[in-house]
């Protein structure tokens, strides 16, 4: 076991790697134009802008959808260790809930499991590109509507992972020794590198493999 194994070992069975999820101001997509899919891959999108970012120390993967900082504090009402918040823009209007008859928004009636073998094989870039090229032809008003959405949250995801790759690189000019501006640098190249291609190595698969997962997560609103 490396030192570095056992440190992040130490930080999950400790629960340090555990943090309340940071909570920021309501998003609202509701009114903006455009049908249901539309504006949930808007909502998407914007969350990806303004969700917080976090590094820990020693990770090499990163992404994460809480944030970091003390779990409970003394007095605090709330349990911070496992937060019911919701962080999802709202989507759905006063419109959309007559029509349906509710707001089904955060109803799911059964699981799924991305394939996230295409996003391996393809990348970010690979899949835009096909939901541009099917665009061209014919299609039903409600097809098209599935395909923006479906470029609209690749390069939600794409501005993710670059927002990541300039995190990375500015807390690298911050560093305090050699071995720890080498880490951050090497998080921003690989998370340049996975912003729009397909991975070309071992840890850019499981970099982009975790933001994938990521992004079932942010998009179940959980």
């Amino acid at each position: 076991m490396t030192e570095l194994t056992k440190f992040l070992r130490e930080e999950t069975l400790s629960g340090r790697n555990k943090a309340a999820r940071c909570l920021i101001p309501p998003l609202d997509v509701s009114d903006w134009p455009g049908s249901i899919p539309i504006r949930k891959a808007l909502a998407f999108s914007l969350l990806c802008r303004k969700m917080p970012l976090y590094i820990g120390p020693g990770e090499l993967i990163v992404g994460t959808r809480t944030f970091f900082g003390p779990q409970a504090k003394e007095g605090d009402p709330i349990d911070w260790s496992c937060p019911p918040l919701t962080v999802y823009p709202k989507y759905i209007n006063e419109e959309d809930i007559r029509r349906f008859g509710g707001d089904y928004s955060k109803v799911n009636s059964q699981h799924y499991t991305p394939d996230l073998g295409i996003l391996l094989a393809k990348g970010i870039g690979g899949i835009i590109g096909d939901a541009v090229q099917r665009k061209q032809k014919p299609c039903r008003k409600d097809q098209s509507d599935f395909l923006d959405s479906v470029i609209t949250v690749y390069e939600a995801m794409g501005n993710l992972i670059r927002r990541y790759a300039d995190y990375a690189l500015e807390l690298s000019r911050k560093a305090s020794c050699s071995e720890e501006k080498e880490r951050l640098l090497s998080i921003s190249h690989v998370c340049e590198n996975i912003s729009h291609a397909a991975p070309s190595s071992f840890r850019e698969a499981v970099q982009l493999l975790w933001f994938g997962h990521l992004g079932t997560i942010l998009e179940s609103g959980i």
